[in-house]
């Protein structure tokens, strides 16, 4: 799930990504009627009021609900499990070969960055962004999860700047 906050500051724009997950409910409760099921779905029903609480009424915020692919200038910005293989170690040199082009995302926890040049010279990069959630959930202790957000600034041209920042220990590393 994403959510996207752009904000106009003279000749360049801002751009905030945040990606909100929602868990569904265990596989192991697969009937609709199921406890489980009946949260899942009232979870769902709200994300209509996260606009309320994020208080966004009043910025240049849009939620949008579901892994669409987004275009930000000259970069493609996705969820990330759209393209199965691509985790791994290596999470943005493995996107970076999947989408051959500016490619940001944030489903596997992890806070990279890899870069090459095209047969032209052409530069393209590929950020995977870290979390903001606990780092060992108890469906999933035992990870290589970092924390982390990104920056992305752009010109009119769609050319951009892209500021992957790791968290560790309270202090911003950049990536």
């Amino acid at each position: 799930m994403y959510s996207v906050g752009v904000m106009g500051f003279g000749a360049s724009i801002i751009g905030c990504f945040f990606f909100l997950m929602i868990r569904r409910p265990p596989r192991s409760t697969q009937s609709r009627s199921s406890a489980a099921s009946d949260v899942y779905k009232r979870q769902v029903l709200d994300l209509a009021r996260y606009s309320e609480y994020l208080f966004f009424d009043d910025s240049n915020v849009e939620i949008i609900e579901d892994y669409r692919h987004i275009v930000y200038g000259k970069a493609n910005i996705i969820h990330g499990h759209e393209y199965q293989g691509g985790g791994g170690i290596h999470v943005a040199y493995n996107r970076l070969n999947k989408t051959m082009d500016n490619t940001i995302s944030a489903h596997s926890h992890i806070t990279q960055s890899d870069f090459r040049p095209d047969i032209n010279g052409n530069l393209y990069g590929s950020w995977s962004i870290g979390c903001l959630c606990n780092l060992h959930p108890r469906y999933n202790p035992k990870n290589r999860w970092t924390q982390g957000f990104a920056r992305i600034e752009k010109d009119e041209s769609g050319e951009f700047e892209m500021l992957n920042r790791m968290i560790y220990n309270g202090k911003t590393i950049p990536v």
